[in-house]
């Protein structure tokens, strides 16, 4: 079964604001994929999953410059 996405929803009185609920987010998937990277046998895989991390981390850079 797979581990659950934290939650975006607003929370308390003020909410959540949405770059950090999109860096949570982002957070969580490169930890998943770098979980399967270091789990994985092969060196060509590993090393896709390797530019991926890469290619996420740099479209969150990104968002901020986006979003209002």
């Amino acid at each position: 079964m797979p581990e659950e996405v934290p939650d975006p929803s607003p929370s308390g009185e003020e909410g959540q604001d949405p770059r950090r609920a999109i860096d949570a987010a982002f957070d969580h998937l490169v930890a998943r994929i770098q979980a399967a990277h270091f789990d994985h046998r092969n060196p060509s895989r590993r090393k896709e999953f390797q530019r991926l991390v890469e290619r996420l981390r740099r479209a969150q850079c990104e968002i901020p410059d986006l979003l209002p």
